[in-house]
Formats: C-alpha cells, sequence, structure tokens
C-alpha cells in the first residue's frame, strides 16, 4: 500500500509554481480530476494530484482503517521530495489539517485550504451528522466503518453537495467514495493550537456559506487564528471543487495565485 501521485503538465514549456493537490474524507485524488486539475493545466501551471495511503485504488482500501494523520502527512512530504521544486498546497477538508501538520516543519511558497477541518476539530462537524442521522453515527463506531455515514445518495447530497447538483454527477461522485481511516477520524477530533512557523507560509482559506459539515465561523475563526484572509462562497456546498459553481471558487484561487506571484 502507498500513496500516488498523478501529474498534468500544460502544453509547452512553464516557468509557474507547481501545485500540489491533497483531498479529504472518502474522497481520493479523482475529486481533483474532472474540473480543477484541466483548468489550473489549462493556465499554465504544473498540477499534481496525491492519493493519499488506503485511497484511490482497490487493493489498498481494506488497509486503512488505523491509518493516522501523521501517515497521511508522510504522504505529503513523500510528494513534495518527488516533485523536487518549491509548490502551492490547495487541498480539502482532512486534507487541510494534513497540510498545515506538514507546515510546522516544512514550508512551501503558499496554502490554499477549501473547508478545511477547523483548529478545534471535526468534533462539530460530528455532532451535525449525528443529529441528523444518529443510527448511521454509532453503526460507524460500534463497527468502526465510516462508511455507513455517505451510505446513501441522499446523505452524500446532504453533506457534499448543492440541491442543484444534476443527479447524474451525484451519482458517479457516490460510486467513488470510500471508506476513511478510523484512527485518522479521531486524530481529527482533537483540536490543535495555531502554530507561529505556519506565518512563514502565505496561506488563504475558503469556505461555503451553504456547507453542511464545516461553517463559515469555523472557517473564518480558523483564519483569524492563522493571520490569513479568509473568503467564503455563499452558495457552495463542502465539495465546492466539484459542484455546480467550482469555476468561482477555481478563479478565486488563480487570483490568488496571481497575487502571490506563483
Amino acid at each position: 500500500m502507498e500513496a500516488k501521485l498523478l501529474f498534468k503538465e500544460p502544453a509547452g514549456q512553464s516557468l509557474k509554481t507547481p501545485l500540489l493537490f491533497v483531498h479529504g474524507m472518502w474522497h481520493g485524488g479523482w475529486c481533483w480530476e474532472e474540473f480543477f486539475m484541466p483548468y489550473f493545466t489549462e493556465k499554465g501551471f504544473p498540477v499534481y494530484v496525491l492519493n493519499l495511503l488506503g485511497h484511490g485504488t482497490e487493493s489498498s482500501k481494506e488497509k486503512l482503517r488505523w491509518l493516522s494523520i501523521d501517515n497521511y502527512v508522510q504522504d505529503v512530504y513523500w510528494a513534495v521530495e518527488k516533485i523536487g521544486r518549491p509548490l502551492v498546497a490547495i487541498s480539502h477538508s482532512m486534507g487541510g489539517r494534513i497540510v498545515q501538520k506538514y507546515l510546522k516543519t516544512h514550508p512551501l511558497l503558499g496554502a490554499v485550504f477549501l473547508a478545511p477541518v477547523p483548529l478545534s476539530g471535526v468534533l462539530s462537524a460530528t455532532m451535525r451528522i449525528l443529529m441528523r442521522h444518529p443510527a448511521a453515527v454509532f453503526q460507524s463506531v460500534a463497527t468502526l466503518n465510516l462508511t455507513h455515514v455517505i451510505a446513501h445518495r441522499n446523505w452524500v447530497r446532504e453533506w457534499f453537495f448543492s440541491a442543484g447538483l444534476a443527479q447524474n454527477k451525484l451519482e458517479r461522485y457516490f460510486k467513488r467514495l470510500q471508506n476513511e481511516s478510523f484512527r485518522a477520524f479521531l486524530d481529527l477530533l482533537i483540536p490543535i493550537r495555531p502554530n507561529t512557523q505556519l506565518y512563514q507560509t502565505p496561506l488563504f482559506f475558503i469556505g461555503g456559506g451553504a456547507d453542511a459539515l464545516i461553517s463559515v465561523r469555523e472557517i473564518e475563526k480558523s483564519a483569524r487564528a492563522l493571520q490569513a484572509p479568509a473568503e467564503i462562497f455563499a452558495d457552495s456546498p463542502h465539495d465546492m471543487m466539484l459542484d455546480e459553481n467550482w469555476r468561482e471558487v477555481a478563479g478565486r484561487i488563480l487570483e490568488w495565485l496571481q497575487q502571490l506571484k506563483a
């Protein structure tokens, strides 16, 4: 079982900064491949998409239950070393916590966090799921299997997508979701303190006003604690890189990268 790194190079020689995309819980690198990977490649960026340990390949999914967030941080170390050039990391949800832990010891040229796990952890998000579907949460805890909370298409729409997402797209994404490490979930329950070393890397937080898992308040509080700007897209759900207004989010990231002179 190992992490996988997908690469897409822009047409012609590029002097732009490489981008490393890191996915969140229940997802894989596929969540970046549909829109963000081609979008940023077309803008001239070399794009790398990381599949964390236990994600993205059938042979690896059975062994992920006890992988920790630190295991996933090691995947980022490996990816950055393999890329071999200064880069900007763009992460989603759990991926935000992973990249923040990486930044404790290794600065990057920049880091963008889409709907990241807040510094306070995922207890509030877990309680939101518990209030709506308590049986699914109890079953997940009893079996140490987190697929129970994403077992139904309408739940997947509820947690990750907007009501306007086309049904055929929802069906495709639903089929690609997978189990997540229970140990990693336990790690994410633990709050972390703001780390002053993160200030060495320019940070940018993006949240969704229609996110059912991570609240706008949590996004803004984390951003303030890390002295970073935050922008909220009122109509965006948790999976803002796949939903109908993904282009607005990607365009704002592009503007931030241009300001960073990446």
